[in-house]
């Protein structure tokens, strides 16, 4: 009997632990050409992984429309921002190697970078903030994005290209914000420390180890080899050979690779005995994957980007991956695993089409026979010691200072609480609603994951929100700042339309010219203004870019707008004040002296997050 009973045990562990290997190929195969209609997407790669079999591994559709070339395992994409895991594997090679440290300051190892912290006494910019986009650095600005690479550029030039982005917003080491640059500055110190090529290095020390012998750099290859797809983008439902300029920084993003290629990076994360082709020590990749950031350390946040690696969510039931996306002018490229579900997915196209509906079929199908595990405790719990967090909210860490202009009166928080529930609305958005986890964390009611969490950074209360840090702020001062911006908009656009009646009245010979001007000069400030942002948000599209970050009819006119809406506005002022005794009716000089006032408050509003005389070309 006691065997029956053991037996019994055992069957369960098994039937608990095992995972269906199986995927049904065909109906992915056949799911992944319906997807590729629907987006009108040209061509992808594909592979799916254990640590020991390779269930999939093809190529789906044309890596050229033009010679209707077919890709197959062996064509190569340009995967963007994937690059970033193997820079950060690299770094690891060469901490295994004692030639620097994860809290190696950079000042230390690098003093001539050209970066500035006005917390580095405090708190110095360390190696791992670099890899962990935690330095608070800028992302690329467009001057730097636009511009391709050219040839021979040395690691050093790569680095100084982007020394506008190199400024420390608040401590570094606190917040998460995405910033390509820090993986510009790793690749200078892989050069300066080992004495190769960064681009050389990774192949040596991760690339050829892993017999990854296909991939490379896109200055190691040719772009004409016809190994390499072309890059598309979407436009009115058709590709279009999109711009594919190499980038300056490569160790960022400008990493090529194939369908068998990453077959073989992924079972390196999956087997334990693939480890030992890279690091002669173990821990290396454990290291990789574990957060360092002093938010998540502190408060025991568990979801979050790593070093080159961060967490995410696939399937109906969010099972949980470790990996990284890619994206660059005309590619979209994604690779994700888990060692708990021993199953890695790599996918790359050669347009820009999300991959998620496909990434969760096949996790779904992969999944569909583990027996769950225990469900979470959803039992609310008192949070009455948490109320103190109730107030308004503002993000902190946003990727480019440049959108504060256009986010600051329109990304705001506010978070109250209604019995044992947190409730959360976002400024023009639906409520949320979530319950406590434990103490003072916090799960959406329709999720299970934890995201939301109260912290506080040197003793202000602040919330980690997903993988923003929001920060408090006076509601009042926000309001008052809508309320004014707002005024000055609506009273810019009635004089406006004011203007455009009262000109047409005026060529039937019914109005004099000054008061058809008078209306004019008082909506120049608001009209500057909105053609200042509405060209700079219709050229924000990836194919137009250039336009933005170069000397070009549209930055240069975007620079006259925004000048114009400065000097419009001091000139309403000054005419309201010489001309405040023509005003025959009270009600005349509110309104006009509204304006005026409304108009110079949105002026300081542009100068203080630089938008006045904004040099785009420069930025």
């Amino acid at each position: 009997m006691r065997y029956r009973y053991l037996a019994f045990i055992l069957l369960f562990f098994v039937q608990t632990q095992v995972i269906s290997q199986e995927l049904n190929v065909s109906v992915l195969r056949d799911s992944l050409i319906e997807l590729m209609e629907d987006y009108k997407m040209p061509g992808m790669f594909i592979t799916v992984v254990s640590s020991d079999s390779i269930f999939m591994r093809e190529g789906f559709g044309y890596s050229n429309l033009e010679s209707q070339t077919k890709v197959t395992e062996k064509h190569l994409f340009r995967v963007g921002s994937i690059s970033k895991s193997f820079t950060a594997l690299a770094v690891q090679k060469m901490i295994e190697d004692g030639l620097v440290g994860l809290n190696t300051p950079l000042r230390e190892v690098a003093p001539e970078v050209p970066f500035t912290n006005p917390y580095e006494e405090k708190y110095p910019v360390l190696i791992k903030h670099l890899i962990e986009h935690k330095a608070g650095f800028d992302d690329m600005h467009l001057a730097a994005f636009t511009k391709p690479r050219i040839d021979g550029m040395t690691a050093l030039e790569e680095m100084l290209h982007y020394k506008n982005s190199m400024h420390s917003r608040w401590q570094p080491g606190l917040v998460h914000s995405y910033s390509n640059p820090g993986y510009v500055i790793l690749a200078y110190i892989i050069e300066k420390l080992t004495g190769m090529q960064y681009q050389e290095y990774i192949q040596s020390k991760i690339l050829s180890p892993l017999d990854m012998n296909a991939s490379r750099f896109t200055s190691q290859e040719a772009m004409a080899n016809e190994q390499i797809a072309i890059g598309y983008r979407i436009e009115e439902d058709a590709p279009i050979r999109a711009n594919n300029d190499p980038l300056i920084g490569e160790a960022a993003g400008a990493l090529i690779s194939n369908a068998e290629d990453m077959s073989k990076f992924l079972q390196f994360f999956l087997s334990k005995d693939d480890k030992a082709k890279v690091f002669s020590k173990p821990g290396r990749l454990d290291e990789m994957e574990q957060l360092h950031g002093w938010l998540e350390n502190e408060y025991d946040i568990d979801f979050g980007y790593g070093l080159g690696i961060y967490d995410r969510e696939y399937g109906s039931d969010n099972y949980r991956f470790k990996g990284h996306s890619g994206g660059i002018n005309g590619f979209l490229s994604d690779y994700l695993y888990s060692k708990e579900l021993d199953l890695g997915i790599a996918i790359s196209s050669n347009a820009i089409v999300g991959h998620k509906k496909i990434l969760n079929q096949i996790v779904d199908q992969y999944t569909k026979t583990i027996i769950k595990g225990a469900v979470q405790d959803t039992t609310a719990k008192n949070i009455d010691q948490y109320y103190g967090w109730a107030g308004t909210y503002t993000t902190l860490n946003t990727r480019n200072e440049l959108f504060r202009f256009v986010n600051a009166p329109l990304t705001s928080t506010c978070v109250r609480f209604e019995k044992d529930t947190m409730i959360l609305q976002h400024f023009l958005s639906d409520v949320e609603k979530y319950v406590s986890t434990d103490g003072r964390v916090f799960r959406d009611v329709n999720e299970q994951r934890s995201a939301v969490y109260f912290t506080e950074i040197e003793g202000e209360k602040s919330i980690y929100f997903y993988d923003a840090v929001l920060v408090a702020r006076s509601a009042i001062g926000i309001w008052v700042l809508r309320i004014m911006i707002g005024i000055g908009i609506l009273l810019g656009i009635a004089f406006f339309l004011s203007f455009v009646v009262q000109l047409i009245r005026y060529f039937f010979k019914k109005l004099k010219w000054g008061i058809v001007i008078k209306n004019l000069i008082y909506s120049l400030p608001v009209l500057c203004l909105f053609m200042s942002i509405m060209l700079f948000l219709m050229h924000m599209d990836l194919a137009d870019l250039n336009k933005l970050g170069s000397m070009s009819f549209i930055s240069i006119s975007i620079f006259i707008f925004s000048i114009g809406v400065f000097i419009s506005a001091m000139y309403t002022l000054i005419y309201t004040i010489t001309n405040r005794t023509r005003f025959d009716k009270t009600w005349k000089v509110i309104l006009y002296g509204l304006s005026a006032g409304t108009s110079c408050f949105i002026a300081f509003y542009c100068l203080y997050y630089g938008w006045i005389g904004i040099r785009l070309w420069e930025y």
